[in-house]
């Protein structure tokens, strides 16, 4: 089924938004801000795994802008969301932003299919 141009549109909006999120925040955990090694750290989480979820981050959060890639990467994504969505239901944190991400994830993972 073909999109109604106010779907590409929104596609494009989420593709460009969540790819820019997670290539920045992968980033991040990669070059080892503070703050995210901080966060790993208040998780129990060891140093290679801040790793392995930034390379994931940063790859997948490119491979949004591929067509061709964009399902899997969200798919992906969503299942690193899962695992944030956990670790802040067992720290005690607010789940609100993981909760919205992988919402807007799956929204675009739709919509690709969709396309």
């Amino acid at each position: 089924m073909a999109l109604t141009k106010a779907q590409s549109t929104l596609m494009w909006v989420l593709t460009v938004l969540l790819g820019a999120v997670f290539i920045f925040a992968g980033a991040g955990k990669l070059i080892g801000m503070d703050e995210m090694v901080r966060s790993f750290q208040q998780f129990g989480y060891p140093a290679w795994f801040r790793i392995v979820i930034g390379i994931i981050e940063v790859t997948c959060g490119v491979a949004l802008f591929v067509p061709k890639l964009a399902i899997d990467a969200a798919s992906f994504l969503i299942v690193v969301m899962l695992g944030a969505v956990l670790t802040e239901l067992i720290v005690g944190d607010s789940v609100i932003a993981p909760l919205v991400v992988l919402i807007l994830l799956g929204s675009l993972a739709a919509l690709r299919g969709d396309e």
